[in-house]
């Protein structure tokens, strides 16, 4: 007779942070969360991360028990580069309803760059200025990265990126919902103001007030290019495409 054994392990991807590294490498979501220690440098994810814990990483932190909190803020701006490699951070959670400047990152800015990244199976939660992979991208670069999730927020909602003012949107796409009770919402970006979106689309239901549309809200001494939407849009106001 023989006996079949099965170990079932939960896995922890062990930590690779090694600060004197350049691109400094990325292993676990505790590593992702050490990216606003120096938010000047070059980061590179090494394997997928799973955040299913971010709800412990912000408890540990002192974060209010409210998940994830976004790397940079409109007074600390990111400026540095993260390489996604082509892997995907998954399982964000966010739930800060009265916080401005939600996603992985609150604000982008000239110098930037988030690349090469997946954002899968997210849940977040804000107020003005929300986003999948940034709640705002001044000046920065989003390329070849991708987020599939559900959003909520106030205005200024997209599935990738809230607010595009001056930044750059290329070969990327958004594929959740997204769910405003103001207006500025779009499945892909809720405002692109200045900058440009190319080689880019979403695919998700959109839901706003006004100034809702499937690709984006709002779009102000911009570019887009080559780009689409196909999720349906809903709202009980006015300009709405």
């Amino acid at each position: 007779m023989v006996f079949l054994f099965v170990l079932f392990v939960n896995s922890v991807t062990a930590s690779c942070y090694n600060a004197s590294a350049d691109p400094i490498p990325l292993c676990s979501c505790e590593d992702l969360n050490l990216t606003r220690v120096d938010d000047t440098a070059d980061y590179q994810l090494q394997n997928n991360i799973d955040c299913s814990n971010t709800s412990v990483i912000s408890h540990s932190l002192n974060y209010g028990g409210a998940g994830w909190l976004a790397v940079g803020s409109n007074a600390d701006r990111f400026p540095g580069t993260l390489d996604g490699d082509g892997y995907n951070i998954s399982n964000l959670w966010i739930n800060r309803s009265s916080t401005d400047y939600q996603g992985l990152f609150g604000v982008l800015t000239t110098g930037s760059e988030v690349k090469n990244l997946g954002l899968v199976n997210f849940t977040i939660n804000g107020s003005i200025r929300t986003g999948g992979l940034a709640g705002a991208n001044w000046g920065g670069t989003i390329n070849n990265s991708f987020s599939t999730g559900y959003i909520e927020g106030n205005y200024f909602i997209g599935g990738l990126v809230g607010h595009n003012n001056g930044g750059k949107v290329e070969y990327s796409y958004a594929t959740g919902n997204v769910v405003s009770t103001n207006s500025r919402v779009g499945g892909l970006a809720g405002e692109i103001y200045q900058g440009y979106i190319k080689n880019s689309y979403a695919i998700g239901n959109v839901t706003g007030s006004s100034t809702t549309g499937g690709l984006v809200g709002i779009s102000t001494s911009a570019t887009i290019s080559t780009s689409y939407a196909l999720g349906n849009v809903t709202s009980s106001g006015s300009s709405i495409g």
